[in-house]
């Protein structure tokens, strides 16, 4: 477990904070497994938690996915490459509507992109009075 995201279980909820404040907690592919895994180690341990609240440290809840990571060189450039990259992303958007426990994202600063997908996953989204949401991609005729 890398210093990318923080876990912590205090009264039955478990705590899961995306820990990038530097790069706006943007996503990239590594951080995707690590916060998939402790969502999935939340959602199992019935003895502890109850609920699993979803946040981001610094001055934003997260920037979307990471567009200074080499993505084409982890993944490669070709079309079958490219849909190995989109399932990846879909399968971590969607990790907290496969929970069966609640998770609420608990939303400061800019949400925007695949951070705001992944908020919208979640059963609650509580947005502090600074939050902004946001799908720019869209400005680039890529879908959300």
């Amino acid at each position: 477990m890398t210093d990318e995201v923080l876990y912590n279980v205090q009264g039955r909820i478990a705590h899961i904070q995306i820990n990038r404040p530097k790069a706006m907690n943007a996503i990239h592919p590594d951080l995707m497994v690590e916060l998939s895994d402790r969502l999935k180690q939340a959602d199992k341990d019935d003895e502890n938690v109850s609920v699993i609240v979803l946040s981001g440290t610094g001055d934003h809840f997260g920037a979307g996915y990471d567009l200074k990571f080499d993505w084409a060189g982890r993944y490669g450039k070709g079309v079958l490459d490219q849909r190995t990259m989109l399932l990846d992303c879909a399968e971590f958007e969607y990790g907290p509507w496969d929970c069966t426990k609640p998770v609420i994202a608990m939303v400061h600063g800019y949400c925007l992109a695949g951070s705001c997908e992944l908020a919208m996953m979640c059963c609650i989204t509580y947005a502090s009075d600074t939050a902004h949401f946001g799908e720019p991609e869209i400005r680039f005729s890529m879908s959300p």
